[in-house]
């Protein structure tokens, strides 16, 4: 992924995290990945490693997460931005993400029973 998406620029080690989950809203949500910008690690929620989740939808969430190193946050209204402009922009590049899009709405309740 670093070679074919960032020439080889994103220095990050990448891992099986632990159970990244939201605390309850209105809908209910997983946290696929996680960026620790500071410690360049990236934790992918254990819920994807299961022989249905396609390889590029981990690809897709592993992309996600190497964006925040390569568009850091932006200060806006006093808050940080982790999705603004640019970093949206660069994430529709991927090759897959309409893909990824569609398979997530298509089995994101498949994906709770962890």
């Amino acid at each position: 992924m670093n070679w074919q998406h960032f020439n080889g620029k994103i220095l990050v080690r990448i891992t099986w995290g632990r159970k990244l989950r939201i605390p309850k809203r209105k809908h209910q949500s997983l946290r696929f990945g996680v960026c620790y910008v500071e410690e360049c690690l990236i934790g992918i929620h254990r819920a994807l490693d299961r022989s249905w989740v396609p390889r590029f939808f981990v690809e897709y969430v592993v992309f996600h997460e190497m964006l925040h190193l390569k568009h850091p946050p932006r200060r806006k209204n006093g808050r940080d931005n982790l999705h603004h402009e640019k970093f949206v922009a660069a994430e529709k590049k991927f090759p897959d993400y309409d893909m990824a899009m569609c398979w997530e709405k298509d089995n994101l309740n498949r994906l709770f029973f962890f």
